[in-house]
């Protein structure tokens, strides 16, 4: 039977059936974007203290992917004048790569976000934190299938306090962040861990660079992180500094190393403050009180009493242990490690690389193949 004839075979109810799966298809195609807009919108109305509204969602049934844009989150009362998050777009698609190696799962890329964490608009105000809403589900809601990638881009931080004068923005911009292998899959990766990078400039330019690996499906807390941020001008932060210590700096960096590792929130590690040709107090520009010139003078002095006089550097290094719900500061080891900065040897502006991450499973280890839980049991054996 030829073509012709077997098209003419099918008849007009066919024809008409395939002209309405058409237009409802159509139809569908329109109607969807502003469906997914209301139920987004209306989950957003629905947070605890917080309110969001997204504008516009576009679909690219092309590519597996829809766009949420321009998201804005805040909180329910008015007195805070810059919005929780801000955020351009929101790029949520099938992850192709994954795809053709069998796995059915979704990246996420965050393009130009903004989140302002703020102290209050005045002593009574509260506090903008974030803190009584789980955002990492929010996120996850808005995906119908799992996350294995995970990607911010072009993006800022800022902290702020409208409770001193002049208002405080410390902030950090220029931010990248990309966590893979979220699904926490062998199918998808070598290993049973999910890798992070984090980037950014500080202020006026500090580097900040964030490496790590974490367990995603551990509540209690599985991970390991280095972080580095180097020679943040004191200058730039002069009015928290201000805000908080009541000093200007008239010059010098800080620069800050850290590395911690937990398993099933039990955690190691420390944190490395250091402060590098650090000026004060220049009495040549001084009109302060003599109060506040007096307090700059102290501190200025007691950071030149105890700074390496070699390398012109005030340090410690500040261990802590214990659980992430009840971490503990050991203050003898810091004033140990602050001295010996000063008066033996100066402390290495870099990470020490003392803590590790296991290959177990994706357990945390320090020392080699050694849990934290068999650390310190070898360390209650040796006290006794």
């Amino acid at each position: 039977m030829k073509f012709k004839d077997r098209i003419k075979k099918l008849g007009k109810g066919f024809w008409i059936s395939m002209g309405v799966l058409v237009v409802l298809i159509i139809a569908i195609r329109i109607a969807l974007p502003f469906i997914l807009l209301n139920v987004i919108n209306k989950k957003l109305a629905d947070l605890d203290g917080y309110t969001g509204h997204v504008d516009d969602i576009d679909l690219n049934l092309y590519r597996g992917a829809y766009v949420i844009k321009d998201l804005t989150v805040k909180t329910v009362t008015d007195s805070i004048p810059v919005p929780f998050v801000d955020l351009k777009s929101m790029d949520i698609s099938v992850e192709w790569k994954a795809l053709l190696q069998g796995s059915f799962v979704a990246e996420v890329i965050l393009d130009e976000l903004r989140v302002n964490f703020v102290a209050g608009t005045s002593k009574a105000d509260p506090k903008q934190t974030g803190e009584g809403v789980d955002w990492r589900q929010q996120v996850i809601d808005l995906v119908p299938i799992k996350i294995n990638r995970f990607e911010v881009m072009n993006s800022e931080i800022h902290y702020s306090d409208f409770t001193v004068e002049p208002a405080l923005d410390v902030y950090m911009d220029e931010l990248y962040v990309l966590v893979t292998n979220l699904t926490n899959s062998t199918d998808l990766s070598e290993t049973m861990v999910s890798d992070l990078v984090v980037s950014a400039a500080v202020m006026s330019g500090a580097p900040l660079n964030i490496k790590g690996k974490l367990d995603p499906f551990d509540s209690l807390g599985t991970f390991n992180f280095d972080l580095e941020l180097d020679k943040l001008p004191l200058v730039d932060i002069n009015n928290f500094l201000d805000a908080y210590a009541k000093i200007d700096a008239e010059g010098g960096t800080f620069s800050l190393y850290a590395e911690a590792a937990a398993e099933k929130g039990e955690f190691e590690g420390y944190i490395k403050p250091l402060l590098h040709d650090v000026d004060i107090l220049d009495l040549r520009k001084e009109d302060d009180p003599f109060l506040r010139t007096a307090w700059e003078g102290l501190v200025g002095l007691t950071v030149n009493i105890f700074q390496n006089q070699k390398k012109d550097q005030f340090a410690t290094q500040i261990p802590m242990s214990g659980n992430l719900q009840n971490p503990k500061f050991k203050i003898w080891d810091t004033v140990v490690s602050l001295l010996r900065n000063g008066f033996i040897q100066a402390l290495n502006p870099d990470i020490e690389g003392t803590i590790t991450f296991g290959e177990n499973g994706g357990a945390t280890t320090v020392d080699g193949d050694k849990s934290f839980r068999e650390r310190r049991k070898e360390r209650r054996k040796n006290k006794k």
